[in-house]
């Protein structure tokens, strides 16, 4: 009767997985390995992409700048646009006082505009003045935090003419 058992076809395998990776290069440097493996011709073409090339390589890769082509002809004059701005404001009062509403002046269109709350108010609203047609100003809306109402609330219209 012998002292040893048979070993199990696991330990066999896993004993020649372990001495393959410790006389083979591909266990001291795996990527040395693959590396003389692949050349040119063993990569098919499109197949890696330009995100897993470092800058020298993408930039091996671009060609010479061509030539320039022949300008295009003049476009059409655009508008003037807006060259004179102008802020206004107008504060409500007197205090405590919840809206504001300011105008552009005479020739002009808003463009845009803002408000601003003091005391213990909230700006609730922030709109163009005149909801109907081509807005003329700016109006704003505010509350109070808190009753009774303390503070102001200022409009702001930022006002251009051509």
């Amino acid at each position: 009767m012998s002292r040893f058992r048979k070993p199990s076809a696991a330990l066999v395998v896993a004993i020649l997985a372990l001495m393959v990776a410790l006389s083979s290069s591909a266990g001291a440097d795996p990527v040395a390995v693959v590396a003389k493996a692949l050349n040119g011709a063993s990569i098919k073409k499109h197949s890696i992409p330009l995100t897993a090339l470092n800058a020298a390589a993408v930039k091996k890769l671009q060609g010479a700048r061509g030539a320039t082509g022949p300008q295009g002809p003049q476009g059409a004059k655009g508008d003037a646009g807006g060259t004179n701005v102008s802020v206004v404001a107008a504060v409500c009062g007197p205090e405590p006082c919840q809206t504001a509403t300011v105008a552009c002046p005479a020739g002009t269109h808003v463009t845009g505009g803002g408000g601003l709350a003091v005391g213990n108010q909230l700006l609730f609203e922030s709109r163009p003045a005149a909801q109907n047609g081509t807005p003329t100003g700016w109006e704003v809306a505010g509350g109070a935090a808190t009753p009774p109402a303390t503070g102001s609330v200022t409009a702001y219209a930022i006002c251009a003419s051509p």
